[in-house]
This record gives structure tokens, sequence and C-alpha cells, in this order.
């Protein structure tokens, strides 16, 4: 009699959603495997890889061998291959599936084609993209397409890889990516993406999303011309602050019209609706293609955003406290220190600069470094604030523009202000790379076409950790339910928009027995299911039998490892 014990966990039910998706029939038809290729197909070790990055929450390739060892008999059975051994993820094989992942000849006509069948099986509803970029930072030399530029973290030691993601609304799906040099602008990136994502989704009709750097003639101009909508904000270098403060008068004295009051529901339950933001429509206007050959209609709308004023004058008093309590500590005479006397003002007034500079408050105060007439006597410094200069900036704080070339029967101000505040969706995603469920960093590759290769692996991964997570939060909202035993410690709260990484976190301790005696059939023993596990199948429409009847399809399979 042979026993062997595996630990099932998340396996199972990740192999049924993966294998149920078109991945395998999409990879093994773009990527067909030579003469000399020995095992699975492209499209069941892509699938064992997708398992092991999401279950595991690691990129890297050189544990996945090992990994595979301990659940080989699991993964026969997913994968519905007897003949799969633990080298069938060796580093190396993993690794040249990399390089053709990496070439944009042989990968991006594979992603259209798998991203638009997986839109078509879950009939997901294609209203509203977002556009957003990404930094990765690695301890390696700047060259090729790690570059140092400006980074959204303010890390300028290290440089960094630019990611552009595309993701589609309400469940930030990744749609397409575009990979670029860290110091490359933002501007010129949005268009490669927004064509690629265009590649799997319809061609017309569809809202786009993207921050400040979206605003640029070329972009909204792209956009309008082929048949979509956008919707951006506007920053200083595209909108300066004399014309803003002219919108503000403007909605101050009446003249844009009455305001659209924006409504939040407060986290605290039974608590009413709080004003959020005051939405004022200001005049259209004509833009034009730079040669003049296309013309739109374009959407101004003035947003003053209560709860982003208070923050925007809190962090402003902050910075003038900073800047005055460093700059007269500077001069203070202490023992430990030399103080700056007069054969040093240069010295002083360069520091004084840099530190205007830190807290950008040069505008708004003055300080003064102080000369005396005593050669030996220190110097001193002393400070004004411009107070109608404070008070002009406090006067635009909290005021933004927007635009979009929708009208509003399609894009209501107060949809769209709405819309533009899920702007957190691509964001978590990004998290969800970085740090979470990939967890991307720090980058162990060299190979920079291989890291590119890897990106996109993740991509793949974090589509069905979404897919999960929109599946089980829409059918809990269907429902009218919530689940409970999920939290560790405090089984009894509920909870009524889980994350995926909640809900397989849950399936780890659920194993699986098989018992093999010679010239009988394979008998199995699954140990630690609970309702849970059965709630959250049913919630992803699984079958209710998925672990029950796992080791009947091992029968297969002549002998256990």
């Amino acid at each position: 009699m042979k026993v062997v014990t595996e630990e099932l966990g998340d396996l199972p039910l990740l192999g049924y959603i993966i294998k149920s998706s078109p991945l395998i029939a999409c990879l093994d038809a773009h990527f067909p495997v030579h003469g000399n290729w020995k095992g699975p197909s492209v499209g069941k070790v892509v699938c064992g890889w997708l398992m092991y990055i999401i279950s595991e929450n690691d990129h890297r390739l050189s544990p996945i061998q090992d990994w595979a060892a301990r659940h080989l008999n699991t993964l026969r059975c997913i994968l519905d291959y007897p003949g799969l051994t633990a080298l069938d993820f060796q580093d190396d094989r993993l690794g040249n599936l990399l390089e053709r992942f990496g070439q944009d000849e042989k990968y991006l006509p594979f992603h259209s084609d798998y991203t638009g069948s997986l839109l078509r099986l879950y009939a997901l509803e294609q209203t509203t993209v977002r556009v957003d970029s990404v930094n990765a930072p690695s301890y390696r030399d700047a060259q090729g397409i790690f570059q140092r530029g400006h980074h959204k973290g303010h890390q300028t030691d290290e440089p960094f890889l630019k990611t552009m993601l595309a993701t589609l609304d309400p469940l930030a799906l990744p749609i397409a990516s575009y990979e670029a040099r860290g110091n490359q602008n933002d501007d010129g990136l949005y268009i490669q993406t927004i064509e690629r994502a265009r590649q799997s989704l319809v061609p017309s009709g569809l809202l786009y999303v993207g921050d400040s750097k979206m605003a640029s003639l070329e972009n909204c101009c792209h956009i309008a011309a082929t048949g979509n909508f956008y919707l951006c904000p506007l920053n200083l270098a595209h909108y300066p602050a004399a014309e803003l403060r002219k919108a503000v008068e403007q909605a101050m004295s009446g003249y844009a019209g009455d305001a659209t009051n924006v409504c939040r529901q407060p986290q605290t339950r039974g608590a009413p609706p709080v004003l959020a933001a005051k939405v004022y429509e200001l005049p259209r206007r004509k833009r034009f293609e730079a040669k003049g050959s296309f013309e739109w209609t374009e959407r101004m709308v003035l947003v003053l955003s209560t709860q982003y004023v208070e923050k925007q004058v809190a962090a402003l008093e902050e910075r003038l406290k900073k800047c005055g309590k460093e700059l007269l500590e500077r001069f203070i005479p202490r023992k430990s220190r030399q103080v700056w006397k007069s054969n040093k003002t240069a010295e002083a007034r360069a520091f004084v600069g840099r530190v205007l500079d830190k807290h950008r408050v040069g505008h708004l105060m003055d300080a003064q470094v102080l000369v005396p007439q005593d050669g030996s006597a220190p110097l001193s410094i002393r400070l004004d604030y411009r107070q109608e200069a404070i008070k002009a900036e406090k006067d635009l704080m909290g005021w933004r523009i927007y635009l979009t070339n929708a009208d509003a029967a399609k894009l209501s101000p107060e949809h769209l202000l709405l819309c533009y505040w899920e702007e957190y969706k691509i964001e978590q995603q990004f998290h969800n790379l970085l740090t979470k469920v990939t967890a991307f960093l720090p980058i162990y590759l060299k190979d920079q076409l291989r890291i590119v290769a890897l990106l996109r692996l993740l991509f793949l991964a974090l589509q069905f950790v979404a897919l999960i997570q929109h599946q089980v939060r829409k059918r809990l909202q269907e429902e009218k339910r919530t689940l409970q035993y999920l939290v560790p410690g405090n089984k009894s709260r509920k909870m009524e928009r889980p994350t995926t990484t909640i809900l397989l976190r849950r399936f780890k301790g659920v194993s699986i027995v098989w018992i093999q005696n010679p010239g009988e059939p394979v008998t199995t023993v699954v140990t630690k299911l609970e309702n849970i596990h059965s709630d959250i199948l049913w919630l992803l429409r699984c079958p209710d039998d998925l672990y029950l009847r796992f080791g009947a399809d091992f029968q297969i399979v002549n002998e256990l490892v």
C-alpha cells in the first residue's frame, strides 16, 4: 500500500478558473512547440506557472521547480497530464518562454486574441477604461529601459522601468500594457497604450480616464478622432493660474450657472450623506488638431472639492511652519555646530534658497539674511510672510478643471466627478503588481527582455485576480449576502467586499491523501474542508464537488509519486 499526502490549498480552484478561460488554447495556438519540446504544451506550463504566482505571491523563477515537486500529483490532475515532472517547470525552460513572450510580434497578437475572447466569455461591459503609469525601481546601473527620471515616489537615486497600464472598469481588469524607459514622459505613451487596448475592446464609444498628463492636445485629439471619449483634469501647464482664477471668479459670481452638488456617503453606517464637491459647467470650447484637419467640441467642468480644500490648506500651513522652523533653527548658535559669520554670507543665503525650494514656499515668504556691522557677530535671519500671496493661493485651493468631449447626456457633471474619483481602482492594481499579489519588487532578473515578458505574465495573473474578486463581490451584492470566517482571529466579522487574497488564503491547509493498493483503484480523502469553502465555490460558480471529486481524476495516473 502506498499513501501520499499533498496540500491542495487553492490550486484546484485556480486551476479550474484558468482552464475555463481561453488562455491555454490561445497560448498553444500562438506559441507552438518545436519537435524537440518534451512535456506539456506551452499553455499548460503557463497555467501551472500562473497558479504558482497567484497562490504563493511570488514572481521568482527558481523556486517553481521545488514547488511543483511538492504538488506534483495535484498538478498532474489539474493539468490533465499524467507524465508531468518537476523538470517541466525548471527555470531554464521558463526563461526560454519569457524570451518568446518578450517579442512584440509574437506576444501582441496573442494578447489581443486572448483578451478579446476573455471579455466575450465573461460578457463584461465595455464602457470605461483607465490609463495610468507605474514605475518599478531596481538596484542596477541606468541602461536600456531602466533610466532615472521623475519618480512618483520621489525616488531619484534608482533607475526604474515605466509601464503604462490600461484597465477596464468596474473590476480594474488589465487590458493592455506598454513598457518604456523610466525617463520618458507619460504624455507620449498614452496613444500607444490606448491603441493596444483597442485591439481587444470595441473600437469606439469608450470613455478613457487618465490623469492630467493625458490632457495634451495630441492625446485628446487621438481619442476624439477614433470616436471615443476622454476625461482628465487640467494642471497649471495646460491651464495657467490666471485662467483658473478667472474661471473661479465666474463660478462665484454666478456667471457659470448654478452649481451641481455632489454628495458622498460616509463610512460610518447610518450617517447622512455629506457635501463633497460643487460642480460648475464652464462655456464649451472648440479644439483643433495641430494641422487643422480635425476639430471637436470640449466641455470644461470646474469643480470645488470641499474635502480637498481642507487638506490643501492644512498642507500649505504645515509647509510654511516647517520651513520657518528649519530656517530659524539653523541660525540659532549651538555648541555642536559652527555659526555663520559675515564671511559665510553667500553660503547662508544658498542654504536659505535650498530650504525655500524644498518646501515650495519661496513665493509665499521672504527670508532675509541679516549681516551685523560687527564682523565677529553671527548672522541672523528675518522671516516675512506674504499674506496677500498666501490668501491668493488658498483661494484657488480645492478648485480643479476637468476636460471631456462627452456631452452631459452621456456624462453628467455628477457622474463625471464620481467616475474620476474611482481612479483608486487602477492604483490598487499597481500595488497588487509591485508589492502584494505578484510582488514584482525587488526585480531579480537581469535580462531586460525577460523583465518585460515577466511583467506581461504578471498582468495575466492579475486578470484572474480581478475576475475572482469581481465575481464574488457582484454575486454577494446580488444575493444581499456577506461572508464570515475569512479573517483570522475575527471569524465573526462580516465582509461584503472581500479581496481575492483573503478568499484564496482561506483554502490554506486543505489537503488530500491518496491511498493506492496494488491492483486496486486509487482512493482519496480530502481533509479540512469547511462550509466557507463551499460558499466561495458557489459564489464563483464552480462545481460544488470540485474538491471532493478531485482525486477521482487521478485514476488516469498509473503510479503515485
